[in-house]
Order: C-alpha cells, then sequence, then structure tokens
C-alpha cells in the first residue's frame, strides 16, 4: 500500500481541491480498514497458546503484527492531519 499512497500524494496537486479531498479520504478508509484487521489478529494471535519450540518463530510473528499496527496507526493520524489542513486551506471544513 505504501507505493500506491505515495504515488497518488505525490500527484495530489493535479486533482480539484474537492477531488483532493476524496482521494485523502479514501487512504484514509482504507488505512483504517487496514487498522482494524491488524487489530483482529492481534486479538486472534493472542488467544493461542505458543509452544516452546516455536517461541522464537512466534516473537517475530508477535514484531510483525506490531509494525504493521504501528505503520497503520501512523499513516492514519498523518492522513487525518494532511486531510484537517487540506479542508482548512480549501475552507471546506
Amino acid at each position: 500500500m505504501d507505493k500506491e499512497v505515495t504515488t497518488r500524494l505525490f500527484f495530489l496537486g493535479l486533482l480539484a481541491a474537492e477531488d483532493r479531498v476524496r482521494v485523502v479520504e479514501a487512504v484514509i478508509g482504507t488505512l483504517e480498514a487496514g487498522l482494524r484487521d491488524f487489530e483482529a489478529a492481534g486479538i486472534a494471535a493472542g488467544s493461542f497458546p505458543v509452544p516452546d519450540a516455536l517461541t522464537a518463530i512466534a516473537k517475530y510473528q508477535f514484531r510483525t503484527l506490531e509494525l504493521g499496527l504501528h505503520f497503520h496507526r501512523s499513516m492514519l493520524s498523518w492522513f487525518q492531519s494532511l486531510l484537517r489542513e487540506m479542508k482548512e486551506e480549501e475552507g471546506l471544513a
């Protein structure tokens, strides 16, 4: 998703203000859905016991989940801030 999002962001200035807002709102929706998926996966994963022989493997699988959560939360916060800024600048707030 990150390459697609950065490409959209890079060319956002070519669009009309209302279209820019719609694109950013769509990105936010996608990030929110991804975050929900990662949160659900974390809840599900936490409910299974990990056998001792798989502890090292599970550690990095959980860390991957943490990274996904961090990525989506960070990107979501950044794009929400961008959307507020855009709406204020364009008088769309």
